[in-house]
């Protein structure tokens, strides 16, 4: 079904994952763009640094689908990307303990061959386990918050704090493989 090049805009080893996970086998070429950090909402802010993200990447590219995906975490008002350091890590993930909160992410794909442009916003509701401030400092010792919007990663050690989720669990991931699919589909229709 995908006969075409695939070209992921992003250097998340999740995403690159979750690609292969659906027999696509993407170039991975990341984007360096200045992300937006302000927007009218979440679901703005993710969308507009995904477009940035898929439209620097598919500048350099004639032929080819490129996907992007964007993620973040949002508790209370509060937008949480990536925390820049351990104690930004506690910071969140101590606001995050024992609340619910809202992972949006927002995937975008240029087709290249047709230019078109698909685009796909999701949110997910995820609830968080009470966490002692030991139990948080022990897993931002770990290193895995660093590198993960909102300061945890649910498909690996972070996991154990999460009580339910109420969504998609790729979104939580970081895309999610059924929206990414229905986009996929409409392109391999045309």
């Amino acid at each position: 079904m995908f006969n075409k090049q695939f070209v992921l805009a992003s250097a998340s080893p999740r995403r690159r994952e979750i690609l292969k996970q659906m027999g696509i086998n993407a170039v991975v070429l990341s984007a360096n763009v200045n992300e937006v950090k302000k927007a009218a909402n979440p679901a703005d802010l993710v969308l507009k640094n995904a477009h940035l993200k898929a439209r620097a990447v598919a500048a350099d590219i004639e032929k080819a689908v490129i996907i992007s995906a964007d993620t973040v975490v949002v508790c209370e008002g509060e937008i949480m990307g990536k925390p820049r350091y351990d104690s930004d890590a506690f910071r969140m993930l101590k606001k995050l303990q024992g609340r619910e909160h809202s992972v949006l992410t927002a995937i975008v794909v240029i087709d290249r061959y047709d230019n078109k442009l698909y685009s796909n916003v999701d949110e997910t509701k995820v609830y968080f386990a009470k966490m002692t401030d030991t139990e948080i400092w022990e897993y931002v010792t770990t290193k895995e918050p660093l590198d993960k919007a909102g300061g945890y990663g649910i498909q690996g050690i972070g996991g154990k704090f999460i009580e339910r989720i109420d969504g998609d669990y790729g979104t939580v991931v970081g895309m999610s493989q059924n929206k990414l699919y229905d986009i996929l589909k409409k392109i391999t229709a045309n």
